[in-house]
């Protein structure tokens, strides 16, 4: 932030306000946002006027007379501000360019990541960092950017966050994009086909030149001028708008990273092509998720249970060997593990729940996404996990299905079951409803009777097909 967009109000604005104005003056406060010495510098801009400002990427180009030009990048907070000269300079002012006219043309930056250059016009674009970038959207053709894709491993979001590949695309964008094209953020570039390339570049081409037209998003800090908001933001689709219901389907809108970036899509409109369906299915102790589970292996979904991953873990030897150094010899019973004594000890002390779920939760959510890895390709998946929220499975889910009851229902299952109602529930997750309802798709009751609970999964599973 600022992208390409927001570059491009920025330069017009400036361009609006500076043209015809000399530079009398330069004051530089920080050195190190300067990519040539300081001396030269100042030497090379002193006395030249200024002509037009340009955008290319999220680069700015100020064009003086005798064919100079100014490369400036705004990075993540810089903006500019024209001043009268009798201003005081402020705390985040990088540099100052005193004008003819009684102004000065300030840069300044809270975060002190912007950068600036000079190049003589005839090498502006051969020398870095523009030879440096990809073409911008509009001069590219859809064969020519397929071709860059082809060989790409990445997923898409990167790549066409690659300022070698193309040139102002960053992250609200990038979301945007991929959400108009309904291509999944994690999809890899050269899995694409042409016909995908061409309906991202032109959804792309379109939703820039929009948001040139609508002044960028003004997200966080960002103002073409002071007091002067950008409007294209009441546009967005999707960018920052986790949780919130998809503007296509009504399904809610998912928050992964891609790259280290945040990413917002929703994950019904924007399928990932190397897999089916995959539904997350959590909720309440004993409300009902094991029958949940249980009909979507019915219905042809390749199910997996992470009680029956932990219950696994617990046999395994490595992790015998780890309760009995690390937690309490006293748990070991013949080689096993005694889980009754293990619950006992959770409830006298949760610093011993906390150490053991720190190194089993791990583990479970390890085994999970090797099974998830082995599905075949287009398979529909159903995976049972009580702590699904937060977790890394949470974010591979398409829906995430929560199941509910009656609180004396559930302590009858559990008494069914020789558990101990009390101890069990005290240790079981908690869930805010208002938190569960903007999380999950789909809300199933499982207070009542097993036929009463594929009535209400049938619907589901329908609604999900028909999408």
């Amino acid at each position: 932030m600022p992208e390409l967009p927001e570059v491009r109000t920025v330069a017009a604005l400036l361009s609006k306000n500076l043209a015809r104005k000399k530079i009398t003056d330069l004051s530089i406060y920080r050195e190190k946002n300067i990519l040539v010495p300081k001396e030269e510098f100042c030497a090379f801009l002193k006395g030249e006027t200024f002509l037009n400002v340009t955008g290319y990427g999220k680069y700015l180009l100020f064009h003086l007379t005798n064919h100079k030009v100014i490369l400036s990048h705004l990075r993540m907070e810089g903006k500019y501000q024209i001043r009268s000269l009798k201003e005081e300079k402020e705390k985040h002012d990088i540099c100052a360019f005193d004008l003819d006219s009684g102004e000065t043309l300030v840069y300044m930056d809270v975060r002190k990541f912007g950068q600036f250059t000079i190049r003589r016009e005839e090498d502006a674009f051969s020398l870095p960092p523009l030879s440096h970038l990809g073409k911008e959207i509009w001069d590219i053709s859809a064969k020519e950017l397929y071709q860059l894709l082809k060989p790409c491993k990445k997923p898409i979001k990167e790549a066409i966050m690659d300022q070698h590949i193309i040139a102002g695309i960053g992250n609200i964008y990038a979301d945007e994009t991929l959400f108009a094209a309904k291509i999944h953020p994690l999809q890899k570039a050269s899995s694409l086909s042409e016909e995908e390339v061409s309906l991202l570049k032109e959804k792309a081409s379109s939703i820039l030149s929009k948001a040139i037209e609508e002044g960028g998003s003004t997200i966080r800090s960002y103002h073409p001028e002071k007091n002067m908001d950008g409007r294209f933001q009441v546009s967005l689709k999707v960018y920052g708008k986790e949780g919130e219901l998809c503007p296509r389907c009504s399904s809610p809108l998912r928050h992964i990273l891609v790259g280290g970036r945040g990413t917002t899509y929703c994950p019904i409109c924007q399928k990932r092509k190397e897999r089916g369906i995959l539904i997350g299915i959590t909720g309440e102790i004993a409300a009902g998720k094991s029958a949940t589970l249980s009909y979507f292996k019915e219905n042809g979904f390749q199910t997996l249970s992470s009680d029956e991953v932990v219950h696994q873990l617990y046999e395994e030897k490595e992790i015998i060997k780890w309760m009995r150094e690390n937690v309490s010899s006293s748990l070991i019973r013949r080689g096993k593990i005694d889980r009754k004594k293990l619950l006992s000890l959770f409830l006298k002390d949760k610093r011993i729940l906390e150490k053991v779920e720190e190194k089993i939760h791990p583990l479970v959510y390890q085994k999970i996404h090797t099974f998830l890895s082995k599905c075949c390709e287009n398979v529909n998946i159903a995976i049972e996990v009580p702590l699904l929220f937060n977790s890394p499975i949470e974010k591979e889910c398409d829906y995430l299905l929560f199941v509910y009851a009656e609180e004396e229902t559930r302590k009858q299952r559990l008494l069914a079951r020789g558990k101990d109602p009390a101890k069990s529930m005290a240790l079981s997750p908690s869930f805010s409803m208002s938190e569960v309802k903007k999380r999950c798709a789909f809300l199933i009751d499982g207070s009542s009777s097993l036929s009463y609970l594929e009535e209400q999964l049938d619907k589901v599973l329908s609604l999900i097909r028909q999408r």
